[in-house]
């Protein structure tokens, strides 16, 4: 028995590992202090002890539906926290999609002591012998928590580096604790809802990826001007940073390109801006 817990404890770290790794590569730009990520993931796993407290009190207090209810805000509450006490603030949390790449790693920390803790209870309670079965599940619910947490850490992101305002950060991290919630109750009823929120929000979470990769990249050669408030903005901006105009550059469009020092108008062609001589 424990040795096969202590088994599911190893492929469960590895798992956390392998999506690390994932998380790890979807930042094309400029990757994430290894040292920090780590300090992230352990913090997460430290205050997942809180929110096994807050959930045991909750089932003291509510029962069991009681606790389905309040696990969403309870969990994606101390992935938060930990995001917002190690990084939020570090000079390293420089692009929108770092707010993605931390809210993926602290779930992953968050997610790791919880499969330490379901593999226990796991091998405790049912037969041993479905192993197999324990260990591919436990494989891909990291994932799960992660594809969950993305949606306020592309929030988080936003709001301290783009256009978001503290509003909709609250708004989008009540609606990744209600996902939480409604998918742990449903998934008890239903198990193959399991795969339909999957396909769901892996959709959402690769479209939100390209999207904050596109505005992340600080490789800007140009800027252009917004269509309603004529400020200079980077060329790869989806909205105005200054009014929120949404920014849509139709295929095969003619855009006026400006010198990202002296707001120059130039050519795409150009090595050199004509005007202050700096290296386009």
């Amino acid at each position: 028995m424990n040795d096969k817990i202590v088994l599911a404890t190893i492929f469960s770290f590895l798992a956390s590992l392998f999506w690390i790794i994932i998380v790890y590569k979807i930042d094309k730009h400029e990757k994430e202090p290894i040292p920090l990520l780590l300090k992230l993931f352990f913090t997460s796993m430290l205050l997942s002890i809180v929110a096994g407290f807050l959930n045991t009190l909750n089932t003291k207090l509510f029962g069991e539906f009681g606790t389905l209810i309040f696990v969403g805000l309870v969990e994606e509450g101390v992935k938060l926290l930990a995001v917002w006490i190690i990084v939020f603030k570090h000079k390293e949390f420089n692009t929108p999609i770092d707010g993605v790449i931390y809210a993926s790693v602290s779930a992953l920390g968050f997610a790791f002591m919880e499969n330490i803790e379901y593999n226990y209870l796991f091998f405790k309670t049912v037969d041993s012998q479905h192993i197999d079965y324990a260990i591919t599940l436990r494989a891909f619910i990291p994932f799960m928590h992660v594809l969950i947490s993305s949606i306020w850490g592309y929030a988080l992101g936003m709001y301290k580096l783009y256009i978001f305002k503290k509003q909709q950060v609250i708004l989008l991290f009540l609606l990744s604790a209600i996902v939480h919630s409604v998918y742990d109750i449903t998934v008890t009823i239903a198990p193959v809802v399991m795969t339909l929120a999957f396909a769901i929000l892996i959709s959402i979470f690769i479209f939100r990826v390209s999207h904050l990769n596109r505005i992340s990249n600080q490789k800007v050669k140009f800027f252009i001007a917004c269509p309603n408030c004529n400020h200079k903005i980077a060329e790869n901006s989806l909205f105005c940073r200054y009014c929120g105009t949404k920014i849509v550059l139709k295929p095969f469009s003619t855009v006026k390109l400006y010198c990202r020092y002296c707001y120059y108008l130039v050519k795409e062609n150009w090595e050199f801006c004509k005007n202050c001589g700096k290296k386009i």
